[in-house]
């Protein structure tokens, strides 16, 4: 996985408060901060559209 220093953008998403829980949860079961999550699920979403 590349390097997390230094990432030069930024995507801000607004969310609910429970859906922000839901993440922040299911991104600590998979050892994962919640930007690595949403970085990963994202991916896997990219590979099956394709």
């Amino acid at each position: 996985m590349r390097t997390t220093n230094g990432m030069p953008e930024r995507i801000r998403v607004r969310v609910f408060s429970d859906e922000k829980a839901a993440m922040l949860e299911t991104a600590a079961k998979r050892g994962l901060n919640l930007s690595d999550f949403i970085r990963q699920i994202a991916a896997e979403a990219m590979r099956t559209a394709a």
